[in-house]
């Protein structure tokens, strides 16, 4: 006997979760009608929406960078943000080095504040800096100087004029003054490091900074009294705490003490959980692995039988016990079989 030779190849796709879905409710898919596949993808948006209350899914955690502003108590979540496991304050070393700049203005030197915008006046110019040795550049934070959208990559050299690409993030909207932060794998030991616009985009940057030899330390996590019970929350320092403040459109973490003028150059970086991806059109595929289509449709089959006045009522109950212990099996595996450590808390008591 032969066997495919391949694994995890099969493309299985939105079309064929909501045809078995139907199947299992004994409608064939000539029975299904344009209306009752927006349903079906419908009510897939609400029960992949609904599993990050079930549990957690493992593949929608995600590491996130984000920035400090100088005296702003506040930093919005991406869109899209559930909840934040483990998170971290940052710190980098900046390369001290010379700057020089294309198109634009020639040099200009850091001084330990936001430089003054550099405008650049044509296309597809550059800001580069050369360090009196080489460094392991592992994050590259850019501001721009006035908002928009900016296409840039970043690159890095030994002589300064073979030039490889490090990081090219894409074309993205950029706050004025407000960092964004790139980390960078497998970083190697370099002398000469740039930001370049590519696509047309002209450069207006208030701040470059590379950046290396990381340093992280946990920020502890505050419930709400105890954030509003804060005699003074526009103290200014390095933030020691957070309370994840869970509006409607996304979380937003409260800091404290709210960050310093020191501080506008470190770093959040934290683990969050995700919502599940939008279910785009049927020729697409969802936002779930492998292990867990079996689970999907068996749960999406459930629903659909709740909703769909052709399947029979005797097969509702039927449909709810397959979901039922799909789902279960499916969270069973939802674990990284890592060793669990158990540390009991005790403090003496005295009176």
């Amino acid at each position: 006997m032969t066997v495919s030779g391949t694994t995890s190849t099969t493309v299985f796709d939105t079309n064929k979760v909501v045809d078995h879905a139907y199947r299992r409710c004994r409608l064939p898919p000539q029975a299904i009608t344009a209306e009752m596949q927006q349903v079906a993808r419908d009510t897939l948006y609400l029960l992949m929406s609904e599993l990050v209350n079930k549990g957690l899914p493992l593949w929608t955690v995600e590491k996130v960078v984000l920035p400090f502003t100088y005296g702003v108590s506040y930093i919005d979540t991406p869109l899209g943000t559930v909840d934040l496991l483990n998170t971290n304050i940052r710190t980098l070393q900046r390369i001290e080095g010379s700057y020089t700049s294309t198109s634009g203005v020639a040099n200009f030197a850091f001084d330990g504040d936001m430089l003054t915008a550099c405008t650049q006046t044509s296309p597809n110019g550059s800001i580069t800096i050369a360090s009196p040795e080489d460094l392991r550049v592992t994050t590259y934070g850019i501001a721009m100087g006035a908002a928009g959208t900016y296409d840039v990559v970043f690159e890095t050299s030994t002589d300064g004029v073979t030039w490889t690409s490090a990081l090219a993030p894409g074309a993205l909207v950029y706050e004025a003054r407000i960092f964004r932060w790139f980390d960078v794998e497998g970083a190697l030991p370099q002398s000469y490091f740039r930001v370049r616009a590519v696509n047309g985009t002209t450069l207006n940057v208030a701040e470059f900074y590379p950046g290396f030899n990381p340093t992280e330390i946990p920020l502890a996590r505050l419930n709400q009294d105890d954030y509003v019970n804060f005699p003074n929350k526009a103290f200014l320092g390095r933030p020691q705490q957070f309370w994840l403040d869970r509006q409607r459109e996304v979380p937003v973490i409260r800091l404290w003490p709210v960050p310093g003028y020191a501080q506008q150059f470190n770093q959040v970086v934290t683990w969050r959980r995700r919502y599940l991806m939008d279910v785009g059109t049927l020729t697409q595929t969802l936002d779930i692995p492998q292990r867990w289509y079996e689970g999907l449709v068996a749960m999406l089959a459930y629903k659909l039988a709740l909703e769909t006045p052709q399947v029979e009522a005797g097969m509702i109950s039927t449909l709810k016990g397959l979901a039922d212990e799909a789902l279960a099996t499916a969270f069973f595996e939802e674990r990284d079989s890592s060793p669990m450590k158990i540390a009991p808390n005790l403090r003496p008591y005295t009176r």
